[in-house]
């Protein structure tokens, strides 16, 4: 970076107050001025954003379409959980249980 003296700078110290931001404090090697200076990166925009409560609102609908497939998805999974923490005690495989049990 040049000073406004028209002389080269270089960096004394840098920061990071906030994420993506990088604050330097740099020095003027031909007049000796001190400036901070603020530079930003941009964040990579790879991930769409999500739709607050859209998994929600499907659940919802799939319970108001089916109310069976509700229940028998509560029991499947009361099952599995238990299935799990039977497997921990017992120190077997969680698969052998759910073949036991019938859960699968």
């Amino acid at each position: 970076m040049i000073c406004r003296c028209g002389g080269e700078t270089r960096v004394v110290d840098s920061r990071h107050p906030k994420p993506h931001v990088v604050k330097r404090v740099r020095q003027c090697e031909a007049c000796g001025e001190r400036f901070p200076t603020f530079e930003s990166r941009e964040v990579p925009t790879t991930m769409k954003p999500r739709r607050k409560g859209a998994s929600t609102e499907a659940w919802r609908k799939k319970v108001e379409a089916d109310p069976e497939w509700y229940r028998q998805n509560r029991k499947r999974s009361s099952l599995r959980r238990k299935a799990r923490e039977a497997a921990q005690a017992l120190g077997r495989p969680v698969r052998e249980i759910y073949q036991q049990w019938g859960v699968a």
